[in-house]
């Protein structure tokens, strides 16, 4: 087998309201991106990161979204076929908690209106010294305790009630978790990270039946309407919705001759009608 199919690559965008902690999370366990002059003029910053399970190598794209207000319209641009979201708030702070709805809510509008898997992490970092963060990897358990006594606003039992209920909403298992440096953070985030690559399998399933039931459709009853819309587009059709190439699409045999029939009457080949077919029925 190619060693391209084992490959699945996935945009994820990272939201959460400025000091919610999102940007210290992505630098400690996803790697940091570009420079901040980039990042400034581009409203966004970006992380690579490797992930092995289940025989495949999946490529996270994780999408850093700046969260500030002047930046909204260029967030609409980075939603845009994003396979899964990133959610954090600070545990210390209630209004990065409360805001959450809205993420969700821009995040739905400018992907399609669909829902898609989902991680929501509490964090517990120090926005104002990275010392002090150096102190806590020293001392973690002793500042965690005395972090979760004195500086807690929002409870663990709240983000796991938050965590439910978006689930029955999206009908993906959303997992909890909450950060802070220590010796077992990574391990917390591999565990949660083999969740939500899960979920990015059964989203994906889910979104390539339903386009096969729809094409399959299309091919039996409305082939006039699929030589018009061919003969009508550009030729520029290297869209996908991101993740989506990853997976096979497997036509049943009969409709895999009709869209071969069909291809030689456009002059085009199988696989680009397909590409084409994919482009008109994507949610």
């Amino acid at each position: 087998m190619d060693n391209n199919n084992l490959k699945r690559i996935h945009k994820i965008v990272l939201l959460g309201d400025q000091n919610s902690g999102k940007t210290q999370l992505r630098e400690d366990y996803f790697g940091s991106g570009f420079n901040l002059d980039y990042k400034l003029s581009i409203g966004t910053d970006f992380s690579i990161h490797n992930f092995e399970y289940g025989g495949f190598s999946y490529i996270l794209q994780i999408w850093d979204i700046n969260a500030e207000e002047g930046f909204q319209r260029v967030r609409e641009v980075y939603y845009r076929g994003c396979s899964a979201a990133i959610i954090s708030f600070d545990v210390s702070d209630r209004s990065t908690f409360d805001g959450i709805p809205k993420w969700i809510t821009e995040l739905v509008e400018n992907n399609y209106y669909s829902t898609i898997p989902m991680l929501l992490i509490g964090t517990h970092f120090n926005h104002n010294s990275r010392e002090v963060s150096k102190k806590v990897n020293q001392n973690s358990r002793e500042i965690s305790k005395k972090f979760d006594l004195n500086s807690r606003e929002v409870s663990k039992e709240e983000g796991e009630d938050l965590a439910r209920r978006l689930s029955n909403w999206s009908s993906f298992e959303i997992p909890y978790l909450e950060i802070h440096q220590n010796e077992d953070a990574n391990y917390i985030m591999n565990e949660v990270l083999i969740k939500l690559v899960n979920n990015l399998d059964l989203s994906a399933e889910r979104i390539i039946k339903n386009m096969t039931e729809m094409i399959v459709a299309m091919l039996d009853e409305n082939e006039e309407e699929i030589i018009e819309y061919v003969n009508s587009q550009k030729n520029d059709f290297s869209f996908y919705r991101s993740g989506i190439s990853n997976y096979e699409i497997d036509l049943p045999q009969y409709t895999t001759t009709k869209l071969q029939d069909l291809a030689q009457k456009l002059n085009i080949s199988k696989n680009e009608l397909l590409r084409r077919l994919i482009i008109k029925v994507i949610p």
